[in-house]
């Protein structure tokens, strides 16, 4: 039994580490490409979560900002923690798709890249040993 929950601790460790690597690459490639903007919140849409036990809310938040003499009215993809109608803050658009604009930095990316490397050390480190110890017997 004790190898069964070894192993799975391993293989276990070894996806969701892959998965947070993958997510946070990814993050941190489309924001690096994303270019900055300032942009104005012109609506915050607060609705009940669905789960009536829930105390949680569902956010949209609004932006408007001006790219080339073009207004763009957009949701905001990732939107900050606080942010209130009216502030003005920094957001990131895609350059190929200049109505997607999101308030993702890079700090999510490198903490996904994080968790997921300790997950994989875990997981590898946990595989090596168990390895190991069924050489010694």
């Amino acid at each position: 039994m004790k190898i069964i929950k070894r192993i799975a601790f391993s293989v276990l460790a070894l996806i969701i580490g892959i998965v947070f690597i993958v997510i946070g690459s990814g993050n941190l490639s489309a924001v690096k490409n994303y270019t900055q903007i300032q942009a104005r919140v012109t609506a915050i849409n607060r609705t009940p979560s669905a789960d009536p036990d829930s105390t949680a809310e569902n956010i949209t938040v609004y932006v408007e900002y001006d790219l080339s003499g073009q207004r763009f009215n957009e949701i905001l993809q990732d939107p900050p923690a606080k942010v209130n109608e009216g502030d003005v803050i920094t957001v990131r658009y895609n350059p190929d798709k200049p109505d997607y604009v999101t308030g993702a930095t890079t700090t999510s990316g490198v903490l996904c890249l994080a968790f997921g490397s300790v997950a994989v050390i875990a997981g590898l480190g946990s595989a090596a040993l168990f390895i190991l110890r069924g050489k010694k017997r």
